[in-house]
């Protein structure tokens, strides 16, 4: 388990592999790490992967304001920004998914899986 400060907010996540290109893991709305954590370990053999809890889930700190989408995108584009993330392979889920397609349409990702991609 790490933690990483983003915007005066303690995130937490977890990393799996140390190979490969990087994958990062966007859980669904009030889930958190647990939900990815069987993905993370299998894709770890090939992948260095990352599975975040956003701000206020899991074991993250609430923000100190509401996020919007765009919020947590943007948290997210720091996230990748302070961990070196170049180009990440994302897989979303649900609300996941909102935050990887906003992602996408600014930045640079090498692919993408969504499942249950909520507002599509």
């Amino acid at each position: 388990m790490s933690t990483i400060e983003i915007k005066g907010i303690k995130c937490h996540y977890l990393t799996y592999g140390d190979k490969g290109h990087d994958v990062v893991l966007l859980h669904g709305w009030g889930q958190n790490t647990s939900m990815m954590d069987y993905i993370g370990k299998f894709l770890g053999a090939h992948f260095r992967v990352y599975n975040l809890d956003f701000p206020g889930f899991g074991e993250s700190e609430e923000p100190k304001t509401s996020f919007s989408v765009e919020d947590y995108t943007e948290w997210f584009r720091e996230f990748c920004e302070k961990l070196g993330i170049e180009n990440p392979i994302l897989i979303g889920h649900s609300f996941g998914c909102r935050v990887a397609l906003r992602y996408a349409y600014k930045y640079p990702v090498h692919r993408m899986v969504l499942t249950g991609a909520a507002g599509v």
